[in-house]
């Protein structure tokens, strides 16, 4: 038996199978609250997106984004070891300077390297986030309550 206080001052007995039972259902909505996988994902995803920075601008990362950003890092690559490459920014149409759009709308004029180097920071970003993911997952004692918190995740200017 138990005895508690309700809010307006009234005391109340529980016998010890009512405490059992509200234990349990405290556990039961303590446990539906609780964070998953699923929601770490989603999170890692939604992060994913919102993009990263590079040589001083912020670029998109959503799926469209990224499979451009790879496909223009595999031509920059292709064009260099194939031996074609402008040093400048011609690499890809000779008629005109290659630029990537940045998330603002400005002109970024990339050269064949500068394009895999920002192939390779859009592929670190992914990567980062992924492993905070995991890491995340991985906690002691299960997924915190504060998953979603920046301090456990790449800042999109760090990579």
């Amino acid at each position: 038996m138990v005895m508690f206080a309700t809010r307006d001052g009234k005391k109340v007995t529980l016998s010890s199978e009512e405490e059992a039972e509200i234990v349990t259902m405290q556990a039961a909505v303590a446990a539906a609250s609780a964070p998953t996988s699923a929601s770490v994902d989603a999170e890692r995803d939604r992060r994913i997106v919102l993009g990263f920075d590079w040589n001083g601008k912020h670029h998109q990362s959503r799926q469209f984004d990224l499979d451009n950003i790879r496909s223009m890092g595999a031509a920059a690559t292709a064009m260099i070891a194939q031996g074609q490459v402008d040093t400048g920014y011609c690499w890809f149409d000779p008629a005109q300077d290659f630029v990537w759009i940045a998330a603002d709308n400005s002109l970024t004029p990339m050269s064949a390297f500068d394009m895999i180097d920002f192939a390779l920071a859009g592929a670190v970003w992914v990567k980062n986030c992924i492993f905070a993911a995991s890491a995340i997952k991985a906690t002691a004692g299960g997924i915190p309550a504060d998953y979603a918190s920046d301090a456990r995740w790449p800042n999109a200017s760090s990579g």
